[in-house]
């Protein structure tokens, strides 16, 4: 009776060994991706502060074809969208125009269909009674993280301008 014991353990102790050693290795690393740093301030409103009403967040969002929203768990930005926004907006627009702005992130995707990076905004404008919708798009050159950056800092260079013009405007 001892001998079956020890062998049942002996044997339990082997297969569970044996899927412990089956098991596929450990997940990749995370990789952590920012935005560019603007190529020189420009005249622009002090940026009060950015809502986040899109669902991403630190892991980069995908719209796919059918709608569905995916994630990929190793790619990831380096801070929520608006904050990587609201640091890029403070070195972009360095020198001052006056006046304030208050912004609400609507998107903040790379959009698969239309094989490109998004980022759309609502901005209101101190001493402006409108709230203007302001969207910019960017080619994806490919489907990595490298590739997703570079097309969301287009998009935020092309919102830096919009925003410094609109400021401008009397």
């Amino acid at each position: 009776m001892k001998i079956l014991m020890r062998a049942a353990i002996l044997s339990a102790a082997v297969l569970s060994g044996g899927c412990w050693m089956m098991q596929e290795p450990a997940s990749r690393q995370t990789e952590l991706y920012d935005l560019n740093i603007p190529a020189s301030p420009v005249r622009g409103p002090e940026v009060r502060r950015i809502v986040n009403l899109s669902p991403s967040g630190v892991k980069m969002l995908c719209r796919e074809q059918d709608g569905r929203i995916t994630e990929n768990r190793n790619v990831c930005w380096v801070q929520t969208p608006e904050a990587m926004l609201r640091r890029y907006f403070a070195c972009a627009f360095r020198n001052s125009a006056g006046g304030h702005v208050e912004l609400t992130l609507l998107r903040f995707e790379l959009d698969r269909k239309a094989n490109q990076a998004v980022i759309a905004l609502e901005a209101r404008f101190s001493g402006r009674a409108a709230v203007q919708y302001l969207e910019a798009k960017a080619p994806l050159q490919n489907a990595g993280g490298i590739a997703a950056a570079d097309a969301m800092s287009k998009c935020a260079a092309e919102l830096v301008s919009r925003i410094s013009a609109i400021t401008q405007e009397k």
